[in-house]
Protein backbone atom coordinates (compact mmCIF):
# COMPACT_ATOMS: atom_id res chain seq x y z
CA UNK A 1 0.00 0.00 0.00
CA UNK A 2 1.34 3.41 -0.98
CA UNK A 3 1.94 5.90 1.81
CA UNK A 4 -0.07 9.09 2.18
CA UNK A 5 3.04 11.17 1.51
CA UNK A 6 3.68 9.12 -1.63
CA UNK A 7 0.18 9.92 -2.86
CA UNK A 8 0.30 13.57 -1.86
CA UNK A 9 3.80 14.47 -3.06
CA UNK A 10 2.86 14.78 -6.76
CA UNK A 11 -0.13 16.98 -5.89
CA UNK A 12 2.00 19.22 -3.67
CA UNK A 13 4.76 19.40 -6.30
CA UNK A 14 2.25 20.25 -9.04
CA UNK A 15 0.75 22.99 -6.86
CA UNK A 16 4.16 24.54 -6.17
CA UNK A 17 5.20 24.27 -9.82
CA UNK A 18 1.92 25.84 -10.90
CA UNK A 19 2.51 28.78 -8.61
CA UNK A 20 6.08 29.25 -9.83
CA UNK A 21 5.00 29.80 -13.45
CA UNK A 22 1.83 31.77 -12.76
CA UNK A 23 1.79 35.34 -14.04
CA UNK A 24 0.47 37.96 -11.65
CA UNK A 25 -0.60 41.47 -12.45
CA UNK A 26 1.71 43.87 -10.56
CA UNK A 27 0.21 46.17 -7.96
CA UNK A 28 1.42 49.72 -8.73
CA UNK A 29 1.80 50.58 -5.04
CA UNK A 30 3.74 47.46 -3.99
CA UNK A 31 5.97 47.19 -7.04
CA UNK A 32 6.71 44.08 -9.06
CA UNK A 33 8.71 42.12 -6.44
CA UNK A 34 6.44 42.60 -3.43
CA UNK A 35 3.31 42.38 -5.53
CA UNK A 36 4.39 38.96 -6.81
CA UNK A 37 5.28 37.75 -3.32
CA UNK A 38 1.91 38.85 -1.99
CA UNK A 39 0.06 37.20 -4.89
CA UNK A 40 2.02 33.95 -4.46
CA UNK A 41 1.19 33.79 -0.75
CA UNK A 42 -2.48 34.48 -1.38
CA UNK A 43 -2.71 31.83 -4.09
CA UNK A 44 -0.86 29.26 -1.98
CA UNK A 45 -3.23 29.83 0.93
CA UNK A 46 -6.24 29.27 -1.33
CA UNK A 47 -4.80 26.09 -2.80
CA UNK A 48 -3.53 24.48 0.39
CA UNK A 49 -7.10 23.85 1.60
CA UNK A 50 -7.55 21.22 -1.10
CA UNK A 51 -4.23 19.61 -0.18
CA UNK A 52 -5.24 19.37 3.49
CA UNK A 53 -8.66 17.99 2.57
CA UNK A 54 -7.16 15.37 0.26
CA UNK A 55 -4.59 14.36 2.91
CA UNK A 56 -7.36 13.75 5.43
CA UNK A 57 -9.26 11.67 2.86
CA UNK A 58 -6.22 9.55 1.98
CA UNK A 59 -5.43 9.00 5.66
CA UNK A 60 -8.97 7.90 6.49
CA UNK A 61 -8.96 5.46 3.56
CA UNK A 62 -6.34 3.45 5.41
CA UNK A 63 -8.70 2.57 8.24
CA UNK A 64 -11.17 -0.21 7.38
CA UNK A 65 -13.69 0.95 9.99
CA UNK A 66 -14.25 4.17 7.99
CA UNK A 67 -16.12 4.42 4.72
CA UNK A 68 -14.85 7.32 2.64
Amino acid sequence: METVIGIMSPLIDDTINGLSVKKFKPDPIMGIHFSRQNSLLGSAQKRHGFIIERTILETLRRYPQFEV
